[in-house]
Parts: structure tokens; sequence; C-alpha cells
């Protein structure tokens, strides 16, 4: 099985939630489409789990025209930091309380990209906590940490010694964080 990016949703129930979330807090979208990269903005409106389309406010007579005679269209916005994106076929003109605007099915994939800076809390400048690192054969290794989030922790190293030792994959054992309250946790 072909593995996808942590960050590619493609349950459309998953989906669909995300739609929800960004239809209750009314965020704005780009809509992108056309050669010359052509765009406007718009919000979603409403949301159909039966028929799984969603209307959105139209723009303009002329520049819908162009957006359903292109060829691909794309869906850009922000949420809290989550970087968001989807691409939409078969959009369909229509009007919703009486003004302009166009129904959309729901997408077979989405883009939810989390930043992660956003999910980070940065450790006290005048008290930092610590990873020890014991390492065979060789003194206690004392490195400050930068932050922590709930998946792990940066640190800090002006070492490039202990800096070849810091490799993506590379597993110590012996191990501690202390934190401000000088807790250890192994």
């Amino acid at each position: 099985m072909e593995e996808q990016p942590d960050h590619l949703i493609r349950s459309p129930q998953k989906i669909l939630s995300k739609l929800s979330i960004l239809q209750k807090n009314k965020n704005i979208l780009t809509v992108w489409f056309g050669a010359q990269g052509n765009s406007f903005v718009t919000t979603i409106l409403e949301i159909n789990r039966k028929d799984n389309v969603f209307i959105c406010d139209g723009c303009n007579e002329t520049m819908l025209g162009q957006v359903l005679n292109s060829p691909k269209i794309s869906f850009k916005t922000e949420h809290l930091g989550a970087l968001v994106a989807f691409d939409a076929t078969n959009i369909v003109k229509t009007e919703h309380q009486g003004f302009l605007a166009f129904v959309i099915p729901v997408p077979s994939s989405m883009h939810w990209l989390e930043q992660r800076e956003f999910y980070r809390v940065k450790v006290p400048m005048l008290n930092p906590g610590l990873c020890q690192l014991t390492l065979k054969d060789q003194e206690p290794i004392q490195l400050k940490l930068h932050d922590i989030s709930i998946r792990g922790f940066s640190l800090m190293n002006a070492s490039d010694e202990i800096s070849e030792l810091l490799v993506p994959g590379a597993q110590f054992e012996k191990c501690k964080l202390v934190l401000e309250n000088k807790e250890e946790v192994a």
C-alpha cells in the first residue's frame, strides 16, 4: 500500500468534518482557477451531507462562468495555523437565499497541514529543562530543552561532536528529561 502524507485526508467523513469546521468558523477560502491564476474569495454557506456537496457564496456572473469552464479549481485557506487545500471539479451554479452561489462535490482528498510551531510550548529561558544522555563509557551529556510538544521535544546544541550523534533515527537508552521543578522523567 502506498504511504500517504500525514496531512492528506481521504476519509469522506473526516473531510466533511473539516469542511464543517471551516463553515462554523466562517473561514475565508481563496478559489484559484484558470491558466492566469485568477482568484476570488468565498465562504462555505451550507453542507449537504446527504448529497455529499457543499455550497459557497458566488462571485460575479462573469467570473463564475470562468470558474465553471476551468479545468482546475483549487481552494486554499488557513484555520488556526493549519494550512488547508483541496481541488474541486464538477462545480454547478446555483442560488442560495436569492444570491448567486455554487455547489461543489465534497473532494476526494484534502490537505490539512497543521503547523508544528502552533502546538509547541517554549521552555523558559531562565530555567530551561535539560535532556541528559548517558552514552556508553562516557560522562552524561546535558542538553538544554528548546521546546516541548505532545510528540517530543527539541534540544539546543552548539557542539559539533554531539551533533554527529544526533541524527534522524538515532536511539538513546538511559535518557532523562529534567524539567524546571527538577523532577526527572526517564
